[in-house]
């Protein structure tokens, strides 16, 4: 009987919630909370003399932090022949810990970050992107020390002990990953958007290039790229920061600063008409629209941002009300305005997953008259307060624990160049007009700008 009324208390608790979430996005107005604009003002930033960036934001509800490193080299730094580098680092940095690395209670050589899950570590993980790379953790506030100097070994001094065995996890994970079907068409697109830009290449690289790789070539990149200067450490929780700024200049005095040669980046030519793929002998139907779109920097973004949420960035938005809740021609439709990086001109991308090949013409022709119906009437004012509202309520999500602070404190600061832009997002949505969403329909939502990739029946032999 307990167990029923824990039961009957947390489905409550979710229907409440839930409840909270709809009135609050249907409002005309939805507001971040006031406690997270206090954040800005408690927000510790510090730069060390090699260029290492520290931001430090202390909250004391519970005995726990989380770390955020964030180096600003990804998949897109790599050279010819050459790719797959970066995430094969991000693994041997990860999980093969350091040299030197050593605590009391431990019998091993060297400690690795799986070994600080023994010291109540979670959420521990790495992320390889085009445009960087991630290493997160949260732990509990006295084992600080502990992970600032792991953290600081594993980049200055790496065990590459395991690297063929980590090799061959990387390549395992790389054929799995390459038979699933939306991989395979993401990769199409990428590749067919993008002719000379390293956005078009896969962020786990090419296999033969994978097989290829030696201790040297990871041992020169993290010599070239991982530098001070890169690197940002954002830490989030109950932590002393003027004692976390001294264990990190302690820990990290070893990092020289060195600015290395910049990664030099082809610039992409314009696209001057669409560019359509169809693919045969997939697991499932699929259709996929791209446009060609400036960078996260561009005055523009929050409208793309605005843009993704009204078509399709919940249940009554346009599309997925259209096509997978009034049609019930697809299992789901879904949008991400800046793919796969922000750091350099990227795409605004349409994913629409049909029941049936047969369908996905129409799915193609309903999105696009959405796109010109906005060009011919102008959005009514509670459509874009509603897409708004939305928008920043998921966005008001991702700041409800401390690895989401560090992680959105982290992107405004390597991407859009300064973390105080966090707390201005709310302020650049909120001054998105209905005429900011026509002109930049108009301006960038175009045949000529487009890339379609979408899945059909095999032929059949005649």
């Amino acid at each position: 009987m307990k167990k029923s009324r824990l039961s009957k208390v947390t489905i409550i608790k979710v229907l409440f919630k839930t409840l909270i979430f709809i009135i609050l996005t249907n409002l005309p107005f939805f507001a971040l909370s006031e406690f997270y604009k206090e954040w800005e003002e408690k927000i510790i930033c510090n730069t060390l003399s090699n260029g290492l960036k520290i931001l430090i934001l202390p909250k004391h509800e519970t005995s726990t932090v989380s770390f955020l490193t964030y180096v600003n080299i990804g998949s897109l730094d790599e050279k010819p022949l050459k790719s797959g580098l970066a995430h094969l680092v991000e693994h041997i940095l990860l999980f093969e810990g350091t040299e030197s690395v050593r605590i009391s209670d431990c019998d091993s050589e060297n400690i690795n970050i799986l070994q600080i899950q023994g010291e109540g570590g979670i959420n521990i993980d790495a992320k390889t992107s085009p445009d960087c790379t991630l290493y997160f953790c949260s732990l509990p506030s006295d084992k600080v020390e502990l992970f600032i100097k792991f953290q600081s070994e594993s980049l200055v001094n790496p065990s590459l002990r395991s690297f063929y065995q980590e090799k061959n996890i990387v390549l395992e994970e790389k054929f799995l990953h390459d038979e699933k079907s939306l991989q395979k068409l993401n990769a199409l697109m990428l590749s067919v958007a993008f002719l000379r830009h390293p956005y078009r290449n896969p962020i786990g690289g090419y296999i033969s290039d994978l097989e290829n790789i030696e201790i040297k070539d990871v041992l020169d990149f993290v010599k070239k790229n991982y530098i001070s200067n890169k690197i940002l450490l954002a830490i989030v929780g109950d932590v002393d920061p003027h004692r976390v700024i001294n264990l990190i200049a302690h820990y990290f005095k070893s990092f020289n600063r060195k600015d290395s040669a910049k990664t030099i980046i082809s610039d992409e030519p314009l696209q001057n008409g669409e560019r359509r793929i169809e693919v045969e002998n997939l697991d499932y139907p699929a259709i996929l629209i791209a446009y060609r779109r400036p960078n996260a920097n561009n005055p523009d973004d929050p409208v793309f941002d605005i843009l993704a949420s009204l078509f399709a960035g919940y249940r009554s938005s346009l599309l997925y009300k259209q096509i997978v809740i009034d049609e019930k021609i697809a299992s789901s439709v879904v949008c991400n305005p800046k793919f796969p990086g922000a750091k350099y001109s990227t795409l605004f991308v349409f994913w629409a997953f049909p029941f049936l090949n047969n369908s996905i013409p129409q799915i193609e022709s309903i999105i696009y008259q959405n796109i010109e119906d906005f060009k011919r009437r102008l959005l009514t004012e509670n459509e874009l307060n509603k897409a708004k509202n939305h928008l920043l309520a998921n966005f008001e999500k991702k700041l409800q624990s401390n690895l989401g602070i560090a992680q959105r404190l982290a992107y405004f600061e390597m991407i859009k160049g300064d973390w105080k832009k966090l707390f201005q997002y709310e302020n650049e949505v909120r001054n998105v007009s209905i005429k900011d969403i026509k002109r930049v329909i108009n301006k960038f939502f175009n045949k000529r700008n487009r890339v379609v990739v979408f899945t059909v029946d095999p032929e059949k032999d005649e």
